[in-house]
């Protein structure tokens, strides 16, 4: 998921105060794992440079992602229902493992 052009979709940036996506996210975990930074394709050398600190802080923005999309799109639209699809598997693989109590 990539964020819409804001001169395509100028509505989107009014109505979402934190547009993020996953193109964005995946640039800044790539940073957060590699030392190698002149490794970034070209095309996203614009990005910030910024890297997550621990894993709740990445499904937090994985979380805004799916969040932004119900916020814009009419429920149960194609991209509402991908965003859903994605938000429950997403969160089937984020979610903390429980200790096991024996």
């Amino acid at each position: 998921m990539e964020l819409p052009l804001k001169k395509d979709y100028p509505t989107y940036y009014k109505e979402i105060k934190k547009p993020q996506s996953f193109e964005n996210i995946f640039v800044r975990a790539y940073y957060t794992v590699h030392t190698l930074h002149f490794l970034i394709p070209p095309h996203q050398k614009h990005l910030k440079r910024k890297e997550y600190h621990t894993s709740a802080e990445f499904a937090t923005e994985v979380e805004l992602v799916f969040s932004n999309a119900f916020a814009f799109n009419q429920e149960h639209s194609p991209v509402w229902e991908d965003a859903m699809v994605l938000r429950v598997r997403s969160n089937t693989i984020l979610r903390p493992s429980t200790p096991n109590p024996y």
